[in-house]
């Protein structure tokens, strides 16, 4: 016989990373790897030091971001900084101070989307795949 189909839905480490978070200690970058568009509608990056809201980016760069494309934040007070070689193109730069550093002095990070966390991330990696459906 054959397997019977069933509605048990599929463990999020089964499904492959689309986005690579990269960060350091003066900037975090989004990398858009999954191939087409992504949206990033309701998508909050927290922390017990801070958090930010995708939407903070801007409305024309956080809903429609082009493949192999960037998204970054640094340090209002650091100094200019090549982006990450895997990034195809910097997509949009935002100059941050302390409420919106939430990578920065903890332990790891939560990927929220519409509420419910899709993944925490370690701090002390400096980079983080992850899956925005």
């Amino acid at each position: 016989p054959s397997p019977v189909p069933s509605d048990t839905p599929v463990p999020p480490s089964a499904v492959p990373g689309n986005v690579l978070l990269l960060y350091d200690n003066v900037s975090f970058t989004l990398h858009n790897q999954s191939g087409h568009v992504l949206s990033l509608e309701g998508i909050i990056f927290r922390s017990g030091s801070g958090s930010w809201n995708a939407r903070s980016w801007g409305a024309s760069l956080y809903q429609r971001m082009p493949v192999d494309s960037c998204l970054r934040m640094r340090s209002v007070s650091s100094r200019n900084r090549q982006p990450p070689a895997v990034c195809g193109s910097l997509y949009g730069l935002q100059l941050v101070g302390p409420p919106a550093q939430f990578w920065l002095n903890t332990d790891s990070f939560d990927v929220v989307r519409s509420g419910e966390v899709i993944a925490t991330c370690p701090t002390n990696q400096q980079t983080c795949l992850i899956f925005i459906p």
